[in-house]
């Protein structure tokens, strides 16, 4: 946990020679105060006990969320979704960097919520320490992720042989071609972070492939931030 400090009288010659000799950080943030793990803050203050100091007022959850443009909800430890144990969270960020740094800058842990429907509370799960990686298991049976539109044609084109073979007429091959077609141009505009999905060879959506949000059937799960 980070403390806070709105002033704290650090030029002491042997203050200063302390904090060097044990490698302690007390740091000044961007308005002005000075920042320290509660660790170096506690050795510090065990050697010089009478040191004055004022102590920021401590942020809510909801002040940090206010502060970012996030939002705040209620989660629950139970894996049912019933209450349990309730805690607030911050959820809403616009990537992983910035749950990052918001999380760093306030003492919080990062954390994944997932939601059912019909559920009021998200459950907290695993700390998050990087983005979550989605395969096309998470979305079940008959779905597959596709980057290769060379591979895509090569299958196609055996297919087309196969239905023209089995008497197939024009407007089957055609429909079958324009469903071929709307994978390879999903994928051609699908950017590096992004992956096309089908279902039973037909293009489902296309979505980012380490996300920080994400929703499948009556399954939601998200980044949060909680209290450490």
């Amino acid at each position: 946990m980070k403390k806070v400090f709105d002033s704290i009288n650090l030029d002491i010659p042997e203050v200063e020679s302390f904090i060097e000799e044990q490698g302690l950080s007390f740091v000044c943030n961007d308005k002005m105060q000075v920042e320290a793990s509660e660790e170096d803050f506690e050795t510090l203050l065990e050697r010089f006990p009478f040191i004055d100091y004022v102590e920021a007022e401590e942020k809510s959850l909801q002040d940090i969320a206010d502060e970012n443009d996030l939002l705040v909800v209620e989660t629950t430890s139970s894996r049912n979704g019933y209450p349990s144990n309730l805690r607030k969270a911050i959820t809403g960020f616009s990537g992983f960097e910035e749950a990052k740094r918001i999380a760093s800058e306030n003492g919080l842990t990062l954390v994944w919520l997932d939601l059912r429907e019909g559920w009021k509370l998200w459950h907290r799960g695993d700390t998050a320490t990087e983005p979550m990686t989605i395969t096309s298991n998470d979305f079940g049976d008959d779905y597959n992720f596709e980057d290769n539109s060379e591979e895509i044609m090569q299958c196609a084109y055996d297919v087309i042989a196969d239905l023209a073979n089995q008497g197939a007429s024009f407007d089957d091959i055609r429909s079958y071609m324009a469903k071929v077609e709307k994978i390879t141009d999903a994928i051609k505009k699908a950017d590096y972070r992004q992956v096309v999905v089908t279902y039973k060879g037909e293009y489902y959506d296309t979505i980012e492939e380490h996300p920080i949000y994400f929703h499948f059937d009556s399954k939601y799960t998200q980044l949060a931030a909680i209290e450490s």
